[in-house]
């Protein structure tokens, strides 16, 4: 599927193209706006179960790559990885086919090699999924 039949608002683009995964269970964009970056995805029929519904491993996998693309947006990625140690999601709300998600979120602490971070997934404004993360900063090997 192509960006135009992903149909993200203006301003949403793909920020980690190099990332075979993420494009395939997504693709999943990102946007900068009133100073936080928000990531989005549009729930398609591959996200789906027998329901109609997303499932909660698409859901699970669109909260790692949010979180994950809202700590490597705070540090410089030439220098530094992130890897997930540990996700929580709380699901509340169950999300269709065809919804356009949205992912936002902030850092609760953060350490020399720790990123704690907590998110909150929506669909037009319906909190569908509550989420937090720790993740490990990797300092990436200079040559």
């Amino acid at each position: 599927m192509h960006e135009s039949e992903d149909r993200p608002p203006e301003g949403f683009e793909i920020q980690f193209p190099d990332e075979p995964f993420e494009m395939y269970v997504g693709p999943h964009y990102f946007s900068h706006q009133n100073g936080e970056l928000v990531a989005g995805f549009r729930a398609k029929s591959q996200h789906g179960n027998s329901a109609g519904n997303v499932h909660g491993g698409s859901l699970s996998a669109f909260a790692d790559s949010a979180l994950t693309g809202f700590a490597l947006d705070l540090v410089d990625q030439t220098h530094y990885a992130v890897a997930t140690i540990s996700l929580n999601c709380d699901f509340t709300a169950p999300v269709r086919v065809g919804d356009w998600v949205e992912c936002r979120g902030s850092i609760s602490h953060q350490t020399r090699s720790l990123v704690f971070i907590q998110g909150r997934m929506t669909v037009d404004d319906r909190l569908v999924l509550s989420i937090s993360a720790v993740l490990r900063l990797i300092q990436l090997r200079r040559d």
